[in-house]
């Protein structure tokens, strides 16, 4: 049992169609686990920010503690603070909500749902160490908890970025802490105890460790920030105060500006949480985008496989239909022909007919023959009447050409001065140029002066704070180091001098730059000027010279036509001896076509019999393969 061509075609088209479909569902379910791993990243991303802000609240609560032994908060101000937290505490709670930990999870929940009753603690019993010992735990136990949500994520590069911001928060918290710690003892000037001071060693050992660690993300913002850190005044400042403590931990007596320390530590907490704050932005578009880019492409691929199928059933449905009507429909009309051919076949003696008509095509060939001499005729005659009118026209184009040629070399004159002109422009702005330079080279030689008092300025403040640092350690015996102090102050007036000589000197050259800069200006005025009278003159040159040239257009076209209409009526004079040849040619074809054509028309009819008879059973075939079973018409 045979099938139709339209079961065929079809069955063709739906085999890769099925197979893209299976593709594209496949390529579906990648889509969606990519975008099931970027919002869960996200959501991981957004937990940790919150942590990271709760950490931040409970930090800022702990320094309000501080600022309120030196009165420099209110409780006003306290109590604004804490809604402020209270209300990052709510949106991690939430979050929390929709992720599960387990009993760790609850255990951070519970230390910060503590945060309420140690408040109580001191707003009832005052600041006290315990106070700061609980708000320190709860704030390491949120840091720690920061690890567990960054190890969540699956998402390549997320994880690193976020275990990075963990490390700076760690070494935020342990320069915090170590605030925290050292203020009060600045305040009572009392020895270190044995705790206290393995406590701020080990404080200061791990910011120094944190700034260390291979976790921080190797990127080059990240890397310049921990370069420039390391070397800010602020923590130099506190290194240097830290041994000042050190060296004097057993004496008490630190001789140190409380206000000073406090904002050069607040100053390092602050900094450190500018890369992280960097960072986490930056995740969170990488996320963002990762998230935006799996949707469209499911969405994409999903709409891509519902509109291929239905156009594709369409086209297949449309296609075979309008394929198969067509084949039939030329089967039936090859058999049509097929009869056709049949029937002339047998009427093909009627061909003998065509010799008297090749002796009527003789007759009319004669005839065009005598056209188209006679045309020939008249074209000669109008070619040498055009040539005529031609050769005058040439010679007003000839004499416009000299007018034209004149004032062009006019224009050349004009145009070489204004040259001439422009290059004197050049050099007055060279010379204007090496001015300047000289200008530049003076300002130069006053920034390497700044840099020199800078330096020295800089070296004056470390200068006098190791002279201070040294009287307080040395007691009785320090005011010897008076005598430093005056030189430190003698050397800062000298720098006083050296930089009010340099604002001098800049006075100066300003001055010197703008009376250049106007005498320069003044000379390019009065030299555009003059080039300005000679392009207008050049200009009007120029002016003149079009309008001859455009007469000497006009001339050249007017001939140009002229010119046409001959190489036309040649072109015609060629056509009509073109037909001379082929009339000769028709009439010895013709004759000779005479004796051939009755040999030629009893073959040609048997011949178109048989063709007949081959094309009426190639229909047939063609007609069954498209109908099937079906039998042919």
């Amino acid at each position: 049992m045979k099938v139709g061509i339209q079961t065929k075609i079809a069955g063709l088209i739906t085999v890769p169609l099925l197979a893209f479909i299976v593709m594209a569902g496949i390529s579906i379910k990648s889509d969606w686990e990519q975008l099931k791993i970027a919002q869960k990243t996200l959501e991981g991303t957004e937990l940790f920010a919150s942590v990271s802000d709760v950490v931040h609240a409970l930090q800022k609560e702990r320094e309000d503690l501080l600022l309120q032994l030196l009165d420099r908060r209110t409780a006003k101000e306290m109590a604004a603070q804490r809604e402020i937290a209270d209300r990052m505490f709510s949106g991690f709670a939430a979050k929390m909500a929709e992720h599960d930990f387990g009993p760790q999870g609850q255990a951070v929940l519970a230390t910060v749902s503590d945060i309420k009753l140690l408040r109580k603690a001191v707003d009832q019993d005052g600041i006290s160490g315990e106070a700061f010992d609980r708000y320190n735990h709860a704030i390491q136990s949120l840091i720690g908890f920061e690890v567990q949500v960054a190890h969540r994520i699956v998402l390549p590069g997320v994880t690193s970025s976020l275990l990075s911001i963990n490390v700076l928060e760690q070494s935020r918290e342990s320069a915090d802490q170590l605030r925290a710690t050292l203020l009060p003892v600045l305040m009572a000037n009392a020895p270190l105890s044995t705790v206290t001071f393995t406590r701020i060693e080990r404080l200061r050992s791990e910011i120094h460790i944190n700034l260390e660690s291979s976790l921080l993300e190797s990127s080059p913002d990240v890397t310049h920030f921990l370069d420039t850190f390391k070397t800010s005044e602020n923590f130099t400042l506190v290194m240097m105060i830290f041994d000042t403590i050190v060296a004097k931990a057993n004496e008490g007596q630190y001789g140190l500006d409380l206000n000073g320390f406090y904002d050069a530590i607040s100053g390092i907490v602050t900094d450190l949480d500018q890369p992280g704050m960097k960072i986490l932005s930056q995740v969170r578009d990488s996320v963002g985008v990762a998230t935006r880019a799996a949707e469209r492409a499911a969405a994409l691929m999903a709409a891509m496989i519902a509109v291929s199928t239905v156009v594709i059933f369409i086209l297949v449905r449309v296609f075979t239909g309008r394929l198969s009507s067509s084949l039939e429909l030329v089967a039936q009309g090859l058999m049509r022909g097929a009869g056709d051919v049949s029937e002339a076949s047998r009427n093909m003696s009627g061909a003998a007919h065509g010799i008297s008509t090749a002796a009527i095509e003789q007759t009319q060939s004669l005839s065009e023959t005598t056209t188209a001499v006679e045309k020939i005729s008249q074209m000669v005659r109008a070619n040498a009447d055009r040539a005529q009118g031609s050769k005058g026209v040439a010679e007003e184009a000839v004499g416009a050409a000299r007018q034209g040629r004149e004032i062009v070399s006019e224009v050349v004159r004009s145009m070489q001065e204004i040259h001439d002109g422009n290059t004197q422009l050049t050099t007055q702005i060279t010379d204007s140029n090496r001015e300047i330079e000289r200008v530049i080279q003076v300002i130069n030689e006053i920034g390497e002066k700044t840099k020199v008092i800078n330096e020295i300025v800089f070296q004056t403040k470390l200068l006098s704070f190791n002279a201070s640092v040294e009287a307080a350690r040395a007691g009785e015996a320090g005011k010897g180091f008076a005598v430093v102090a005056e030189e430190i102050g003698n050397l800062a007036t000298l720098s006083g001098h050296a930089s009010k000589e340099i604002n001098d000197m800049l006075k100066h050259g300003i001055e010197q730059v703008g009376q250049i800069v106007r005498e320069s200006q003044e000379k390019l005025d009065r030299l555009a000027q003059q080039e300005m009278l000679k392009i207008g003159e050049g200009s009007e040159k120029a002016r003149v010279c079009g309008e001859v040239l455009e007469q000497i257009g006009d001339k050249v076209e007017t001939m140009k036509s002229m010119l046409v209409g001959i190489a036309e009526d040649s072109m015609e004079q060629a056509r009509g001896v073109q037909e001379i040849t082929e009339a000769v040619g028709d009439l010895k074809r013709v004759t000779e076509a005479n004796s051939q054509l009755s040999e030629q028309t009893s073959g040609s009819a048997d011949a178109m019999a048989q063709q007949s008879l081959e094309l009426n059973q190639l229909v047939q075939g063609l007609n069954h393969i498209i109908t099937g079973d079906r039998e042919a018409a």
